[in-house]
Parts: structure tokens; C-alpha cells; sequence
């Protein structure tokens, strides 16, 4: 696991507020992987003043061009 790509989303409130957040980035890694085909699990954990969110894959800069746009708000 020493290939862990670690992310750290701050508690900025100190309130359930940051850790929906860090759900929120832990699930736009999770999109952004399955549609890039890097299928990992992603793991969040409290450390203190922060959240990590981990994953054993990475999404580089390529990755991200070839992406087409991301539809965040699903169409009525």
C-alpha cells in the first residue's frame, strides 16, 4: 500500500459539515476514476484536523484532458 495517493480535505467548521465534504471529494475521485477505468477502493478516515481520503490510484493531469465536462446537477 506504500502506493497510496492521499488527499487531505481540512475541517474548516469542526462540524458534520467537513465530513460531508470529504465525502463529497472521496465520491468525485470515485467518478472521476470510473470513468478514467482506475476502478480502487477510495477509504476516508478522521485524522484529527482533517479528514484523508486515500486511494490506491492516481488521476493525472492526462487523465483529467480526457475527460469529457462533468454534469454535476442531473438534468429534469
Amino acid at each position: 500500500m506504500s502506493d497510496m495517493q492521499i488527499y487531505y480535505v481540512d475541517k474548516a467548521n469542526d462540524t458534520f459539515s467537513d465530513a460531508l465534504l470529504a465525502i463529497g471529494f472521496a465520491e468525485l475521485l470515485q467518478e472521476i476514476q470510473r470513468r478514467v477505468r482506475k476502478l480502487d477502493s477510495i477509504f476516508i478516515r478522521d485524522a484529527g484536523s482533517c479528514h484523508i481520503v486515500e486511494s490506491a490510484s492516481s488521476v493525472t493531469h492526462d487523465d483529467l484532458q480526457r475527460l469529457p465536462k462533468l454534469s454535476f446537477v442531473r438534468p429534469i
